[in-house]
């Protein structure tokens, strides 16, 4: 039996398909890339907040880290952290 013979095993054929095959289940590369993005954002926000001793930064940074663990897909992520900055902005400007 040549090596060339053998089917490939499932998880080369999830990585063929554009997936990486985890313990949970099925993660795309654009959650992959959103859950980085956003977290990174989430991290920068957390660190100004915490530095300057602002309250708004520090708990938005905080649930922009925590939220890619949460919420799965890329649009609702994107939708729920945009979200997320908006609220940041007003209570900044309402003067929290």
């Amino acid at each position: 039996m040549a090596p060339l013979d053998r089917k490939p095993r499932r998880s080369q054929r999830h990585l063929k398909q554009g997936a990486l095959h985890v313990r949970c289940g099925i993660v795309s590369n654009e959650e992959i890339i959103v859950s980085f993005i956003v977290s990174t954002v989430g991290f920068s926000v957390y660190l100004f907040g915490k530095k300057q001793r602002r309250v708004p930064q520090l708990i938005t940074g905080i649930l922009m880290m925590l939220s890619p663990l949460i919420i799965r897909h890329p649009i609702w992520a994107t939708v729920t952290n945009v979200g997320l900055l908006i609220a940041m902005r007003v209570a900044i400007s309402s003067g929290i």
